[in-house]
């Protein structure tokens, strides 16, 4: 049987975000095919499917855990999602660029939103969704000899079975 897609029909950027983080003419040339420069951009169906995989990375990011849906992803305002953007954009530029040549060295921002796509699946970072925050990192306890003592443990019980802790005291000679 199959699973139940979970994913969004729509990247998380435009084609007009991508001018706001590079210069059109970068772009061009990584879509040059036939020594001409691309001249409209911002509507070239490479660079939305180059959107749309570089949404899907940071769908495959943040879906570990379910710490975030894309219903999620797509209500982001404000500088969250600007942040999402640039991520996309700059995931997008590097997908891009390997068009030219799969040797190509990643773009400088490439490493910037990989680190921050990382960051995101462990939860050390977070986009700004009240539930998110709230959540917080897990937290770790742990048990006292107190306590361990007050549970009544099976080697508790039978303690003369087990002999004795390392850190108890000793009763007697």
């Amino acid at each position: 049987m199959a699973k139940t897609p979970l994913s969004s029909s729509t990247a998380y950027a435009t084609g007009a975000d991508c001018l706001t983080y590079h210069d059109e003419r970068q772009w061009g040339d990584y879509l040059l095919d036939n020594n001409q420069r691309q001249i409209s951009v911002a509507n070239d169906p490479r660079i939305d499917k180059a959107l749309k995989r570089a949404s899907g990375m940071v769908e495959a990011a943040c879906l570990v855990g379910e710490k975030y849906t894309p219903d999620d992803l797509a209500a982001l305002t404000g500088a969250s999602k600007e942040l999402l953007v640039g991520i996309v954009v700059e995931l997008a530029f590097w997908i891009v660029s390997g068009r030219r040549s799969k040797d190509v060295q990643a773009p400088p921002m490439t490493a910037w939103a990989l680190d921050h796509l990382q960051m995101l699946r462990d939860g050390s970072r977070i986009f700004g969704l009240q539930e998110s925050a709230e959540a917080g990192l897990p937290q770790t306890s742990f048990v006292t000899q107190d306590q361990i003592d007050t549970l009544n443990l099976t080697t508790n019980l039978a303690r003369r079975f087990y002999g004795r802790r390392a850190k108890e005291e000793r009763l007697g000679p």
